[in-house]
C-alpha cells in the first residue's frame, strides 16, 4: 500500500524525467531553444537567439563571436584524439552557429513581412512575397 507521499514522490520524478526526455513534444526548440542544451555552445545560442529576436544587436554580436568560439573549441576538442575518457570526440557535430545564421535570416524576414504589412502603401503582392520569404526562412530553421 503506497502512501500519498509515495504517489506525490512518483508523480515529481515521472515529471522531472518528463523534462529531459520529452523537449521536443513540449515544443521548446520552436521558440529559439534548442532540442539539447548540454553544451556551451547550446546555451549561448539561446542567449543569441533571444537577444537578437528582441533587436538587441550589440549583445547579440557579442553573443555570436562568443558562440562562434565555443564551437570552434567543441571541434577541436571532436578532432582530438587521446587516451582518457574526458578526450573521447563528442557524438554530437555542433552547429550553433549555422542554426544561428538561420535564426537570423527568419527573425530579419519576419521582420520586413511585419513592416510590410502594416504599411499602407505596400501592395498585395509585396507582403505575399514578404510572409513566403519568412515562411521558407522558418522552414530552414526548424529542419537544422
Amino acid at each position: 500500500m503506497a502512501t500519498q507521499a509515495q504517489n506525490i514522490a512518483a508523480e515529481q520524478e515521472k515529471d522531472a524525467s518528463d523534462l529531459w526526455m520529452n523537449a521536443e513534444s513540449r515544443g521548446d526548440h520552436r521558440y529559439g531553444k534548442p532540442r539539447f542544451d548540454r553544451r556551451l555552445s547550446d546555451k549561448i545560442l539561446t542567449a543569441y537567439n533571444h537577444a537578437y529576436a528582441c533587436d538587441e544587436l550589440d549583445l547579440a554580436s557579442k553573443l555570436r563571436s562568443l558562440l562562434e568560439e565555443a564551437e570552434g573549441k567543441e571541434i577541436a576538442h571532436c578532432e582530438r584524439g587521446g587516451g582518457s575518457i574526458l578526450d573521447m570526440p563528442v557524438r554530437r557535430t555542433s552547429n550553433a552557429v549555422r542554426q544561428a545564421r538561420l535564426w537570423t535570416q527568419f527573425v530579419d524576414a519576419r521582420q520586413g513581412y511585419v513592416s510590410l504589412s502594416i504599411r499602407t502603401s505596400s501592395s498585395e503582392q509585396q507582403v505575399r512575397e514578404a510572409f513566403s520569404a519568412m515562411q521558407t526562412s522558418y522552414a530552414r530553421w526548424v529542419v537544422s
